[in-house]
Order: structure tokens, then sequence, then C-alpha cells
């Protein structure tokens, strides 16, 4: 299969693409039986991120605590999903955590950790090739161009030991793929997630799939929490761009392999199974907002960092009896952002309430 990723991978071709253009030696394979259509969404998701040298990004406990904490919610605009890099993965706990994490999904009647998930991003000046139909419920306009982002959440089953142990590289028992279409960067995420979900959903349906409603609706809300999360890991992401640190256990042990007697180096080619560069993102520490929040004498009703829509509102200009109304236009904002950075909390004079 490699080769046939490579041509792919080297033309950044999209996980559509890579279909639409391979379909005949895909076909040839799954009906030899050598590989099903998952095993290649994988396979080429995998390889594209090693090709092209995609960083992984490791949310930190305190982040993951800080993000808990926040008002962020899906109605941010969906220009906020974007990738740290064009190419990356989003680790969503570190490793030895991920038995315990809060998050999972949900298929074929079993629950599985959630380990992470594949983000591969792709800007075309014109929409690719699709049926009217995929066209129509997705609500794309053909003659636009588009901002395409391949997902893929890495799941492991939640009692594989090893897994999911200490100190493992990232599991990749299986991932759940999604590709979203998106030409509205001022869409609310949840409007975009909703009506993709649905597309996805009807398409299974179509071919026959025999998961029974109850199974599809909670495979629907584990992966909806699932893209919560991510999307405040992503803002967050987009908003700070300093608290990270790198941890490069796979490059220094690669260097430390090429420096001892070649009798020692079978043991330490083993341990590289286990070992990944990373990059660490989050505060060493946190503090909960409301205790930030009461400590620093903030303005009374100071809320935790969420999103504000834009809006138009009356602001009246003038003293007296000239006083008059005025119609003006109130932008977007991340309300209290700086305290996404732990930077201290709001005063009166830096915050006022709507």
């Amino acid at each position: 299969m490699q080769p046939i990723y490579d041509s792919y991978i080297e033309a950044d071709a999209t996980m559509g693409e890579f279909f639409g253009g391979a379909i005949d030696y895909i076909q040839t394979l799954e009906s030899a039986k050598r590989y099903g259509e998952q095993a290649i969404r994988i396979g080429y998701m995998i390889s594209k991120h090693q090709r092209l040298g995609g960083a992984i990004f490791t949310v930190s406990e305190p982040l993951e605590k800080m993000l808990a904490d926040t008002g962020l919610k899906n109605n941010i605009p969906v220009k906020f999903f974007t990738p740290p890099h064009r190419v990356s993965y989003i680790e969503f706990c570190p490793a030895e955590r991920r038995e315990t994490f809060r998050l999972s999904t949900y298929a074929g009647g079993g629950t599985n950790i959630s380990e992470g998930c594949y983000l591969q991003e792709k800007k075309v000046d014109k929409l690719p090739l699709m049926t009217r139909e995929a066209r129509e419920a997705l609500q794309l306009d053909p003659q636009q161009g588009a901002r395409i982002l391949d997902i893929g959440i890495t799941v492991s089953p939640l009692n594989n030991q090893e897994l999911a142990g200490v100190g493992t590289k990232i599991a990749i028992d299986t991932v759940d793929n999604f590709t979203l279409y998106i030409q509205d960067e001022a869409e609310p995420l949840a409007d975009v997630l909703e009506r993709h979900f649905e597309f996805y959903n009807q398409r299974a349906l179509n071919s026959g799939a025999k998961n029974g409603i109850a199974d599809r609706d909670l495979f629907k809300s584990r992966t909806t929490e699932i893209f919560s999360y991510l999307t405040k890991v992503l803002m967050y992401l987009y908003i700070e761009k300093k608290a990270r640190y790198t941890v490069n256990e796979a490059s220094e042990l690669e260097e430390r392999i090429q420096k001892v007697a070649e009798k020692k180096r079978s043991k330490l080619e083993k341990q590289l199974n286990r070992v990944y560069d990373r990059i660490v993102i989050g505060p060493k520490s946190y503090t909960p907002l409301a205790e930030r929040i009461a400590s620093q004498g903030a303005a009374k009703g100071t809320k935790r960092p969420h999103f504000r829509s834009g809006y138009f509102g009356i602001r009246w200009k003038g003293t007296g009896q000239a006083k008059l109304p005025e119609l003006v236009r109130v932008d977007e904002t991340i309300v209290n952002e700086q305290m996404l950075k732990d930077a201290d909390a709001p005063t009166r004079r830096d915050y006022e309430i709507r």
C-alpha cells in the first residue's frame, strides 16, 4: 500500500481525493480481501502524518482542568476550529492518564478510549467534485473554495492494558474518520458539525449499516463531546502560543543509539516503540477560575472565558435633551481571553459587562 499512498501524499491529496483517485486500486484490494476500507483510511492518514513530519501536541493535565473550567462552547465561529499546523495530532491527555480520561467513544457495541485525533487541513480555490446529493446535504457551493479538514479520532479498547499503559506510543487500534468542508468561516461550529453528522449518518444508513438508532445516537453524543473538547483545545492554541514545551524522547533516544556499541543497540531500539516526540501545551499548574476571580478583586459578575457573538445594539450619544440613539455594531469577541493565558482576572476598568 505504501507506494500508492506516497504519490497522493506528495500531491497533498485529502482523504476524499485519495479515495476518488485510487478507487480502482482500492476496490481491487477490497475484493481480494487484503484490506478493508477502514484499514486503508487509517493507513493513509497515519502515512501522511509521518511522511509530512506532523507534530504531536499533548494536552497537559492543568490545561485539561482549565478548559473544563471555561464557558467555551461549540457556538464559536468555525474559523477558530483550525489546527496549529497543516498536519498535526492532538493527544487529548498524557499517555499515562488515558485509561482514566473522561471522554470515550462508542462503536460496535463497545466503549473505547479516546486517545486523540489527527488533523489534516487543505485549502482549495474550488470545491472538489462530489455528488449533487452530498453538496446539497452539506450546503456547499460548487463554485466557491473551501477549507477541507480531515479528522481521525484514534481509539483503543477500554480494557487494553498493553496499548493504553504508561509510556506507550499512541495506540492505533482504529480511527473514526470525518471530513469537514468549510466555506463560511463565520458560521457557528455547532451548525457545521450537525450538518456533517447528519450527512454521514444518512450515508451509513444508505449503505446498509446495521447499527440500531440507540447505538447511532450514543456514538453521536460521545463524538460531539469529543469535538467540544477538541474545540476548546484548538481555541486555546489559537490564543496562547507561549505556554508549551517540547519533550524529545524519541529524538534523544535515537541520538543515544548512534553513540552506543553495536551489542547495546538492540535493547535501546526496542525502547523506541514506547517513546515519541511531542509538544506539551498548557500551564504547568492551574488555579480554578472562581478562586482567581475572588482573590484578584475582579468586577462583580466577572464571567469565565467564553465566546460572545457580534450583535447590533443601541448606544446613546450626546447629553441631556440632545441625547440621541444610535445603532452600532458590537464585534464578536472572546470575553476574558487573558484568563486562558493564565493571566490575572480582569479588573472593572478592563471589562464592561454589556
